[in-house]
């Protein structure tokens, strides 16, 4: 099985996004480490110093990412790039997940989205080793539709900019997201093969 720490400074948003009952439920999840606030601080600390061998027996971190200070953000991506960590960090500052699996696997998300009634099954499906992308989540099962749908908007906005910079930005996120869904990127059928696959996906539903 697998383990995942939890590094939370604000425990009353845990209560206000999931409820009594929910926090009670993640509370009694194996293997799942919530250290209390002063702990949690405290780790924060060390994170920003650069002192993290500690973490090295968790799987997964998950942690409040506006406690870190820049220095502390770099140290924690360092750490989890040369260990192989997979990474969560979470914000109410901000307004879209960014998600890369390349060199590891790492989710950048709001705390609202965050704290979802997603988590609790995320976390338990992760240490059973039953989770195949941090983007579960996100869409649970479906993370590789919500990716298709993604590409496809992302597509359409390419062919439409005129802009050369703004479409070679665009072109790294279509990019990522053909690595996210192990797809080669000089498929030059790429888009028919998207939409075939969101119209499977969506038929099974």
């Amino acid at each position: 099985m697998k383990k995942i720490i939890l590094i939370e400074d604000r425990p009353k948003r845990q209560t206000l996004f999931l409820g009594d009952n929910n926090v009670k439920k993640l509370e009694s999840i194996e293997n799942l480490y919530l250290p209390k606030e002063d702990k949690c601080r405290l780790y924060m600390e060390k994170i920003n110093s650069n002192e993290i061998e500690e973490l090295k027996e968790y799987d997964m971190i998950l942690i409040h990412r506006s406690s870190l200070k820049r220095e502390g953000l770099e140290n924690i991506e360092i750490f989890c790039k040369e260990e192989s960590k997979d990474l969560i960090l979470f914000s109410g500052g901000n307004s879209q997940y960014i998600y890369s699996n390349e060199p590891y696997q790492n989710l950048t998300i709001n705390s609202k989205d965050f704290y979802s009634e997603n988590l609790i099954g995320f976390i338990t499906n992760y240490i059973n080793g039953n989770s195949e992308s941090l983007l579960e989540l996100i869409y649970k099962s479906n993370w590789k539709l919500g990716e298709m749908m993604k590409y496809r908007l992302l597509n359409e906005k390419y062919h439409q900019e005129k802009d050369i910079e703004i479409q070679i930005e665009i072109e790294d996120k279509l990019n990522m997201i053909k690595e996210t869904l192990s797809l080669q990127r000089n498929n030059n059928n790429y888009k028919e093969e998207i939409d075939r696959n969101i119209e499977k996906i969506i038929k099974s539903l």
